[in-house]
């Protein structure tokens, strides 16, 4: 039994332009009861540009720094994912 399959590593930049294109396509923030911001993602992405209310940040950060910490979760999603195998049949 034979098997065509070809195995792929990721590099950065393709796990990166891939990852700019799905994250406007992921949910909205949504703020939940107590205050408590509840962010929906896929495969460990976040929407950075997600609808975010000034207001529920209630002062203890910028809506800059909301978004620096959203894109750090997706660099070190990014960065888990370099030099994973891709199959290809």
């Amino acid at each position: 039994m034979s098997s065509n399959a070809v195995a792929s590593s990721n590099t950065y930049e393709e796990i990166e332009v891939e990852v700019n294109i799905l994250t406007p396509y992921l949910p909205i923030a949504e703020l939940l009861n107590g205050g408590i911001i509840r962010l929906a993602g896929l495969m460990d992405f976040f929407n950075v540009d997600s609808f975010l209310e000034p207001t529920w940040l209630k002062s203890e950060m910028i809506s800059d720094e909301y978004r620096g910490a959203i894109k750090y979760v997706n660099i070190c999603a990014i960065d888990s994912q370099v030099g994973a195998k891709i199959f290809f049949f």
